[in-house]
């Protein structure tokens, strides 16, 4: 790990290649993210200049705070340390999120409850075991899609009961889109992000699952 003179106090370069801003730090994260540590040493192949995620980069950050040597070369170590220990929350606040997120998924199959936007202010809340083949049905537009979850009927009907006070005509699936309802499609959207790769992620557990079924059965019968 080596101080970016050129870039100014707090700005690091690991051996790996990757670049690090000590006081901010990336937002997003990445996955297939190759940075590996190994008591705090960076295992990243070296050249390697993929996309760094927020995990790694707290650890990043964290073993330059760790370094006197390093760490003279920030501005202000007190505010860098606030910065990465509240990032640190935030990774695993994101990570717990995450994790219920994938539990519940597992437990409603290919089905997801979703909200769609039918025209201006109006949202249908409804439920499918294929987002694509039902909005073909609906002749509307994959972009129309505002949000999705895991769920099947039981879910659709919890929130259909949640707005009931915004629902157009009764036994209808339209609701008014409030500020209420918007906040909550909100809230879904950050947790689960795009709706169709959501599904497929879904459709490939399901498969896999299923792969798994077919192979302790062909090893009984052997």
């Amino acid at each position: 790990m080596s101080p970016v003179s050129t870039k100014g106090p707090g700005h690091f370069r690991c051996g790996c290649g990757v670049q690090i801003t000590v006081g901010g730090l990336p937002a997003e994260s990445d996955k297939r993210c190759p940075v590996r540590f190994k008591r705090g040493r960076c295992l990243r192949p070296k050249k390697s200049f993929e996309p760094v995620c927020e995990r790694c980069a707290v650890k990043t950050a964290q073993a330059v705070l760790r370094s006197p040597r390093l760490c003279k070369q920030i501005a202000d170590a007190e505010v860098a340390e606030r910065y990465v220990a509240a990032r640190s929350l935030a990774w695993e606040e994101q990570r717990e999120r995450r994790l219920a997120a994938r539990r519940r998924a597992k437990a409603y199959g290919t089905h997801v409850v979703y909200y769609v936007l039918i025209r201006e202010g109006v949202v249908k809340i409804g439920t499918t075991s294929s987002l694509v083949e039902r909005m073909s049905n609906l002749r509307l537009q994959p972009e129309d899609v505002l949000a999705a979850e895991p769920g099947h009927h039981a879910l659709e009907k919890q929130r259909h009961a949640q707005f009931e006070a915004l629902r157009i005509r009764k036994r209808w699936e339209d609701f008014t889109l409030t500020g209420e309802l918007r906040a909550h499609i909100e809230a879904v959207a950050e947790e689960y992000g795009n709706p169709f790769e959501m599904q497929g992620w879904l459709m490939g557990r399901m498969r896999e699952a299923e792969k798994d079924r077919q192979l302790a059965e062909a090893e009984q019968l052997a």
